[in-house]
């Protein structure tokens, strides 16, 4: 928890929600405890201090109700503790701005750096919104803490006035001071800068008579006369002392100021810095573009910060409405980082900062075939390290290095990889004060190097960035992200802050905000493909430019002027890693291409496979050189099957297709990727009936973009055979996951390859050159079925499938298709023919699915013993077979029978086992409807509250899902129960407290 004093009193979570602190009694308490920093406060001193020494009866149980008001309030109850003989606030001192202030003073009069001081006290000063505790500054219990507070801010503001004058801002702080010697016209420390100030400003009249006003004040309200220090300066000033003027000062860096603001980078810039606290060498490596350059600078410079601070608001709210605070925090009080790396939090490399600088080298420059030495000539120019004296450059730039502590920032390093690493390498060794902080798409490798990957921005970031350099205005753009993300600037290709072109009024707002939502996605959220998509908006709608993107390397090809020329356009971006490979990971990066959505190892090795060829090792490589990235397995799926998958970005991607169109390869490694892919599905489709069912969901899952791509290029390459064995393999996924519609539209596509005609006679016909096409026609049928839509099964569909064994899961699959229609004598017949077939081969996987289903016909037809009889049946078979989804159709039998038998514990005991699976499968559609099914046994019971909590669990995860009919379900429910509950429903927004945790509403919360 945050608390800011250091004007109207605000409170905010870590994650900088406000906290509504309601009542003034329960505020004053409050600040009474932070006044106190963590020391008990005796009850007999709160209640004095809240009602002034005039305490209601039963003043200590007033002062407990204030208490647990507090408590609520700020929702932690461990923060509000008591101990004998009163209360103590449990608050880290930095978690208050007044303790932060303190602690941001201490360190600049520590410090003996003139910039990081003057930095620490500007961050410092912007912590203050306002007056002190400004609701009770006139209140007893503050006016000491008030006090002492006032007087520390006058005294950094001497602080820094005089170390601005050190600095030589004596123009700007002459005007600045003005203010505050008029607010404190008797403090002569305050008036001596000023008097300083203005005569170094060439203003000497000014300032001989601001040290008359000075004399003249204390003599009338004090009776005495300025100080020694001030007598001596207004002889100074009289006699025009050479000493008054400070020497030039050297600059300590040659970092350019940015041009345009850093978006999406604050929690990078935060642990970039953190990481140059703890490492001597650290590289950010990611694709062309992404912003590499822009957080090296960031990191560096002092004068750039994170965009919020923990402990201010940009304006002061009223603490006695309903919020104490604003949602954002200003940019005044940028939590600056020091030179050295160090933050407010902690001490960085050393109180002195870097006395030798903080020096930019930009090595893109630079020839690929550049050695060690002109290397280290780039850094020497940029030192100032003359060439003409004794010694050679590298024995010349150690020493100069090693007398000071010094920060390079070495940019671009990745062609001239090797030459960068040895000479850091040897510079590190030889003078321990240095520090580097480089740029690279691949690492340096070299003993002590700690690397940050520098990732795309997020999805808000960078509609932020697009938005603002296009000049956008849009309803659903969420301000700069605290999230880590890239930013740009001027070497990223970055163009002005107000956006180019004018302001855009937008038409249809929540149509442009998808749009540009889809622009920053298709570009990978890379910034320099933004910046250059932005420079587009002034002749293109937000539409347009989407449409256009599929030949984005034609529209991005022109930038913003005074770019490097490998920034003008996307395609030179991309040319500059390109031109870095070597043949072989060419050879293998295009030939990546062909895949959506990334691959697995084996895919890529079976893809881009070639004789004499080590693909692992050339992935490896194209995964440091940032050309690919690699996600861990943990973040691609869940449980054994989930592997470490290998992206390009999309950009990449549509580069290397065109590569690979000119190498003459690009039919083949197609053919290549449909052939394996339409192999996995082969190979994973047994693995859905039985116990490696989860890992075979996980797979296909992966796998989506891939498989769909697969089949799209069967069709358009008329290859019939391919794009059969693929949706006859692929079918049963798509029962499982539910995703009917998918199912259906590709069965057609593949169909409409394979039919050479309308009619029977050419079906017929096709069906005897490839039985896939019969097999393809029931479950096209099927699936219409199921979705509620007309269709006709032709008998001879099944003596066109030669396979036994598939023959039979064609008819069971038909007559589950077909079980609820009004004619259940054809779907029993099915099912009983394909009983048979099961049982003849011995497939226990089929005879318990047909079991299953013929449990349901028992049921419609009244006949429970029946039901009971081939549900348990069917259940015992689907164990053995280890099938969850089996195993969870049975159980929904027998939860059935058991709730028309009236067994409410057995069904929900069911139910609840149901859900599990249903859970642990991720059916989400099954997960509704069993917790549907739980609210009304709950409600037949009596248990209300329950059936209202399980509706709406069930109704959230089908609004999540788009699950229209589960969501009438589950409303039904809600509706059913309302007359016990006075004729209203209830509309949580979320899980109830014992649920939050659970799987379902993590599938919940991720899909809102």
């Amino acid at each position: 928890m945050r608390f800011g004093v250091l004007g109207p009193l605000v409170v905010r979570t870590p994650d900088g929600r406000p906290v509504h602190v309601p009542e003034v009694k329960v505020r004053a308490l409050l600040s009474v405890l932070l006044i106190h920093a963590g020391r008990p406060v005796s009850a007999d001193r709160l209640i004095d201090d809240l009602w002034n020494a005039r305490p209601p009866a039963g003043a200590a149980a007033a002062l407990r109700v204030k208490v647990s008001q507090l408590r609520r309030a700020l929702g932690e109850r461990e923060l509000v503790a008591y101990r004998a003989p009163g209360y103590v606030l449990r608050a880290d001192p930095d978690s208050v701005d007044a303790g932060h202030f303190e602690s941001l003073l201490g360190r600049a009069q520590r410090t003996d750096d003139l910039e990081v001081r003057a930095s620490l006290l500007r961050q410092a000063l912007g912590l203050w919104r306002g007056g002190a505790y400004a609701e009770f500054a006139d209140e007893p219990f503050a006016r000491a803490a008030v006090a002492r507070l006032d007087e520390q801010r006058l005294v950094a503001e001497e602080e820094l006035a005089e170390t601005r004058l050190a600095l030589g801002e004596h123009g700007l702080l002459a005007a600045d001071l003005t203010g505050l010697v008029a607010a404190h016209p008797l403090r002569e420390r305050l008036r001596a800068a000023h008097v300083r100030a203005l005569y170094l400003a060439g203003r000497q009249g000014e300032a001989l008579a601001s040290h008359r006003d000075l004399r003249r004040r204390l003599a009338e309200d004090l009776g005495l006369d300025p100080g020694p220090e001030l007598a001596a300066l207004h002889q100074a000033i009289l006699s025009r002392d050479p000493s008054l003027t400070p020497p030039p000062t050297r600059p300590s860096t040659n970092l350019p100021a940015p041009l345009t603001h850093l978006v999406g980078r604050d929690e990078a810039v935060t642990k970039v810095r953190a990481l140059l606290r703890t490492n001597r060498l650290v590289t950010l490596t990611g694709p062309g573009g992404v912003g590499k350059t822009r957080l090296a600078l960031a990191a560096a410079d002092p004068d750039t910060g994170p965009t919020a601070d923990p402990h201010t608001a940009t304006d002061a709210s009223p603490t006695t409405g309903p919020s104490v605070g604003p949602s954002t925090w200003p940019r005044s009080a940028i939590a600056t980082k020091r030179l050295d790396g160090g933050d407010s939090n902690g001490e960085g490399v050393g109180d002195g900062g870097f006395d030798g600088g903080v020096w930019l080298v930009e090595l893109a420059s630079l020839g690929a075939g550049a050695g060690v030495v002109e290397v280290a000539e780039a850094i020497a120019d940029v030192l100032g390290v003359r060439d003409d004296a004794p010694g050679g450059i590298l024995e010349r730039l150690p020493g100069t290095l090693r007398a000071g502590r010094t920060l390079l920032v070495l940019d671009n390093c990745e062609h001239v990889a090797e030459q960068a690493a040895t000479l850091a390498d040897r510079l590190l060794r030889a003078a321990p004060g240095l520090r580097i902080l480089a740029t690279s798409q691949e690492s340096l490798r070299i003993e002590g190097e700690a690397l940050w990957s520098v990732p795309p921005l997020d999805r808000a970031a960078a509609i932020e960035l697009f938005t603002t350099r296009a000049g956008l205005k849009t309803t659903t753009t969420t301000p700069t992200s605290t999230g880590i993300g890239a930013g740009t600037n001027v070497n990223d290709g970055a163009g002005p802050r107000t956006g180019i072109g004018t302001e855009t009024n937008v038409r249809d707002s929540a149509g442009v905000d998808a749009d540009v939502a889809e622009i920053c996605a298709r570009l990978d959220g890379i910034p320099l493909a933004l910046e250059l998509a932005a420079t587009r908006m002034r002749v293109l709608t937000p539409r347009q430019l989407a449409e256009r993107l599929d030949d984005r390397f034609r529209l991005l090809a022109s930038g913003l002027r005074g770019a490097p020329a490998r920034q003008q356009t996307l395609r030179a971006m991309i040319d500059w890693s390109w031109e870095l490979l070597s043949d072989d990971e060419r050879v293998v990066l295009r030939r990546l291409s062909v895949h959506a959505d990334g691959c697995t190892l084996e895919a890529a090795e079976e893809v881009c496979a070639e004789p004499g060829l080590d693909v692992l090792g050339l992935l490896a490589r194209l995964v440091d050189r940032s050309l690919v990235t690699r996600t861990p397995a943990h973040e691609t799926g869940r449980g054994p099957a989930a592997e470490p998958r290998y992206r390009l970005l999309e950009s990449v991607a549509a580069y290397c297709q065109e590569r690979l169109e000119e190498a003459g390869e690009l039919t083949a490694v197609r053919h290549r990727h449909l052939r394996h892919y339409t192999a996995l599905a082969v190979r994973m489709e047994p693995r859905l009936r039985g116990p490696e069912q989860c890992d075979a969901l996980v797979r296909l899952d992966a796998e989506t973009a891939n498989l769909r791509t697969a089949l799209e290029r069967a069709v358009r390459e008329g290859v019939p055979g391919e794009a059969l064995r693929l949706v006859n393999a692929m079918a049963w996924y798509w029962v499982l996951r539910g995703r009917l519609g998918e199912g259906r539209r590709a069965l057609e596509t593949a169909l409409s390859v394979a039919r050479p005609g309308d009619g029977g006679a050419a079906k017929t016909e096709v069906w005897s050159g490839d039985p896939g096409a019969a097999e393809a026609e029931v479950w096209l049928a099927g699936f219409q079925l199921l979705a509620g839509r007309l269709a006709v099964l032709d008998r001879e569909w099944f003596a066109g499938i030669e396979d036994v064994r598939r023959r039979a899961g064609a008819r069971w699959f038909a007559g589950f298709a077909l079980l609820g229609y009004e004619d259940a004598a054809d779907s029993e017949a099915l099912l009983a023919a394909a009983l048979v077939e099961f049982r003849e081969l011995g497939d226990t996987w089929g005879t318990a699915a047909a079991l299953t289903v013929l449990a349901r016909h028992s049921a419609l037809r009244g006949d429970l013993a029946g039901l009971r009889k081939h549900a348990e049946q069917g259940l015992a078979l689907f164990r053995r077979a280890g099938d969850r989804w089996g195993e969870l159709r049975a159980a929904e039998n027998l939860a059935m029978l058991a709730e028309i038998t009236g067994d409410y514990d057995r069904a929900t005991a069911l139910r609840r086992e149901i859900l599990g699976m249903a859970e642990e499968l991720e059916l989400w559609s099954s997960v509704s409807d069993a917790l549907s099914r739980l609210g009304r046994i709950a409600m037949l019971e009596g248990e209300h509250a329950r059936a209202d909590d399980y509706h709406e669990r069930a109704r959230l995860l089908a609004v999540a899902q788009s699950n229209r009919p589960a969501e009438e379900f589950a409303e039904l429910g809600l509706a059913l129960g309302a007359p016990d509950r006075g004729g209203s429903t209830k509309r949580s927004g979320g899980c109830a407290p014992g649920w939050a945790g659970s799987r379902t509403c993590r599938a919940i919360r991720a899909r809102r």
